[in-house]
């Protein structure tokens, strides 16, 4: 058989032709990046308030941390909107690419808070730290969300079906 043949019988057998209705592998790894990052923001939200709770247990005297860092209730709500990706990312749902887009964004932006950049410019850029690798974790698992052929496909089909 020819290889015309052959794709002539493939295109007239609906099941050999079928695409596969699973996630790319890409794609699960970048959900499960997700889900990840809130199990992570979650246990230091957790660390931070076992911390007061056993200071304050012993007679120390502490302050709440939700009343003397406002951005402590950030922790768990920012992770809860990972788990939400995570699960619209494994869905191949299109609003899951853009909220990672304005997630991190606003998240940059509460990070970088006005007039501290002539500060952190230079410390980002001067040497590899922590930051600078979650910065670029983030950039580069964006840029498979909208950049890869694997997952553009996958996205398609959901839009599509």
């Amino acid at each position: 058989m020819s290889p015309y043949e052959l794709r002539a019988q493939i295109k007239k057998d609906p099941v050999a032709g079928a695409p596969s209705q699973h996630a790319p592998f890409v794609l699960r790894c970048l959900a499960i990046y997700q889900v990840a990052k809130a199990g992570f923001l979650f246990l230091i939200f957790m660390q931070i308030w076992a911390k007061h709770e056993a200071e304050s247990s012993v007679g120390n005297t502490t302050y709440d941390p939700l009343f003397s860092e406002p951005g402590f209730f950030l922790f768990p709500l920012v992770a809860l909107m990972f788990l939400l990706i995570a699960w619209g990312i494994w869905k191949a749902q299109e609003w899951a690419r853009v909220c990672t887009i304005v997630l991190l964004a606003t998240l940059c932006v509460f990070w970088w808070r006005w007039g501290a950049q002539d500060v952190l410019i230079p410390w980002i850029y001067k040497e590899p730290n922590f930051v600078t690798a979650v910065l670029l974790i983030e950039l580069t698992s964006i840029a498979a969300l909208y950049l890869l052929e694997s997952v553009t496909n996958a996205f398609e089909r959901a839009k599509n079906s």
